[in-house]
């Protein structure tokens, strides 16, 4: 018997009152899933008993859910997103009812159990979702029912398409890229770059390393201009009074930048601008 439970919206498990606080509102999205899982198990286990009535024995109750359970594990760039915005809601092992055989998860990416629990589980995402997880082994969970119970393997997804995140200098990231050239596979590199060049003279450096071999840079990150723009040394500056102009301003103090190359991006920059105002209906 499976109780095939989608992701439960906010507006559908709780009811909203004047005044209530953020932990108000948290307390009612937790009772309301529990709720919703005594309801739907209560009425699975009746059809349940409904058909052992008519000789069926040994049926299992499997129960679905989309939501972050407490503790769950995440790795940074995964793009696992919190469900109920402006809360820190996750639900507990306690809170799902205890007729159920296995109750199957989604949302996080990482094959996991839900506090220990196996019978709780997350079977995780079958691939990679982002270059956090390259080194993760990907599952798939099989769970068998018999007379004398359950039992619970995880069989391990081949990995179909490699990925590699790479941090460094010039010469690091080419000198690693020829370790990897030696595997004469396909894989797929996230590039993140830590040293003085320019991006230019980068991408053209990693072309050169990556040509004739099946690696691919997907995306090369320029850590120190991004770190440059985002650490705003105002105190005065907030994500309130930032504008397209101040942040392009602060990448062009880029030290590397001859004032040429300023005045060209500047121009380039303030024509796009322009195109994007005329286009967009919403501007102000």
């Amino acid at each position: 018997m499976i109780c095939a439970v989608p992701y439960l919206r906010d507006k559908e498990i709780r009811t909203i009152e004047a005044g209530e606080t953020i932990d108000d509102k948290n307390l009612k999205i937790l009772q309301g899933i529990k709720n919703h899982y005594d309801i739907v198990c209560q009425i699975a286990q009746e059809k349940i008993e409904e058909y052992e009535r008519l000789g069926y024995k040994n049926i299992p109750l499997i129960a679905t859910g989309h939501l972050f359970a407490a503790r769950g594990k995440t790795v940074e760039g995964d793009g696992v997103r919190d469900l109920y915005v402006g809360n820190l809601v996750q639900v507990s092992a306690s809170q799902f009812p205890e007729n159920i055989d296995y109750l199957a998860l989604g949302h996080l990416h990482i094959a996991q159990t839900v506090s220990g629990k196996e019978h709780m589980r997350y079977s995780g995402s079958p691939i990679p979702m982002g270059f956090g997880e390259a080194k993760q082994q990907k599952v798939i969970v099989k769970i068998e029912f018999s007379q004398n119970g359950k039992t619970i393997e995880s069989i391990p997804v081949p990995t179909f398409q490699h990925l590699e995140r790479l941090r460094g200098s010039l010469e690091t990231l080419t000198e690693r890229i020829n370790e990897l050239k030696e595997a004469k596979k396909s894989i797929w590199l996230e590039i993140e770059y830590d040293g003085n060049a320019t991006s230019g003279t980068v991408r053209e450096r990693l072309a050169e390393a990556t040509n004739g071999s099946e690696i691919e840079i997907l995306c090369i990150k320029n850590m120190r201009i991004l770190n440059s723009v985002l650490t705003v040394k105002e105190s005065e500056v907030s994500l309130d009074n930032l504008t397209p102009d101040y942040v392009f301003e602060r990448v062009l103090e880029n030290p590397t930048l001859d004032e040429k190359s300023r005045s060209m991006l500047k121009h380039c920059f303030e024509e796009l601008l322009k195109s994007l105002a005329e286009t967009d209906i919403n501007a102000k």
